[in-house]
């Protein structure tokens, strides 16, 4: 019997890994750039957080206390706007401090 020699051809192709490799890098690479393409969104603000800011801003402003009564469908609150910022309701829950949005509102 004679022996052949078997010769050691490099291989052609990819392999799996690779193949899924690639397609994970083009899917985060296609939705980074549809993110960046899309339109910004509006900004919502609710009248009452709405009026809580101008409170603020004129207070902030002036260098004077600012007191407001905010009203909207749900009911009305008095809240004090301070020159420092900060925003105080009568009801401890119903602003937050510094920003006078509702605790709920988003940023």
């Amino acid at each position: 019997m004679t022996s052949s020699k078997v010769r050691s051809q490099p291989r052609v192709g990819t392999t799996l890994v690779e193949v899924i490799v690639v397609l994970v890098v083009l899917a985060v690479t296609a939705t980074m750039a549809g993110v960046a393409f899309l339109p910004p969104q509006p900004h919502v603000r609710s009248g009452i957080a709405e009026q809580a800011s101008l409170a603020r801003h004129e207070s902030v402003t002036s260098g004077h206390d600012v007191v407001a009564t905010l009203t909207a469908e749900s009911g009305s609150a008095t809240l004090l706007a301070r020159p420092d910022g900060s925003v105080l309701g009568a009801d401890a829950d119903s602003v937050q401090e510094f920003t006078g949005r509702p605790p709920h509102a988003a940023h």
